[in-house]
């Protein structure tokens, strides 16, 4: 658990650090990728025409342009875990980073509800010492074919975005 939350926050300061890219853009050169990556996801997000970076530790990090000038970042974890045969891969977007006085219990009863409602994906919270952040998350097969991977991008994107509109008139990821 400690891991999959220093994972997280490891993410998020990528984020904030990290330069906006155009998610649909088609690209000449990618970036090279670190060994932990994952080939099949870099594969299927060139043959989408996909920009993307990678961090240290191999995950991919795309940015969505969603419309009305807002962008929406979306994280692709290379490594993944097992479930019987079943290989497994987290596809997230953050939609908000709160601290602990910024959750009310309607707030937190909304996305529980809205989690049974869901056909793929969940609202999760990856707590920290003084905030938590608030991402959209789908496990999905980590072979899924790459016009489903897109589905799923787009998807986790949209959502999260829902989200961080209605918390803030900001696009902060």
């Amino acid at each position: 658990m400690k891991r999959i939350l220093y994972f997280r926050l490891m993410c998020l300061l990528f984020m904030l650090s990290a330069a906006t890219l155009d998610a649909q853009e088609n690209v000449e050169n990618q970036p090279e990728i670190p060994a932990k990556a994952d080939e099949r996801i870099s594969k299927q997000l060139d043959s989408l025409g996909y920009k993307y970076t990678v961090n240290d530790k191999g995950d991919f990090k795309l940015i969505c342009r969603l419309g009305d000038d807002r962008t929406q970042v979306v994280f692709i974890n290379s490594s993944t875990q097992n479930f019987q045969d079943i290989e497994i891969r987290e596809i997230f977007s953050p939609a908000a980073l709160l601290k602990a006085s910024d959750f009310s219990v309607p707030f937190l009863k909304k996305l529980l509800e809205e989690n049974y409602n869901k056909k793929i994906g969940a609202w999760q919270m990856i707590s920290g010492n003084e905030s938590s952040l608030i991402t959209y998350t789908v496990k999905a097969d980590a072979n899924c074919p790459a016009l489903e991977l897109n589905k799923i991008i787009w998807l986790v994107a949209q959502t999260a975005e829902e989200l961080e509109i209605e918390i803030s008139p900001e696009d902060n990821y």
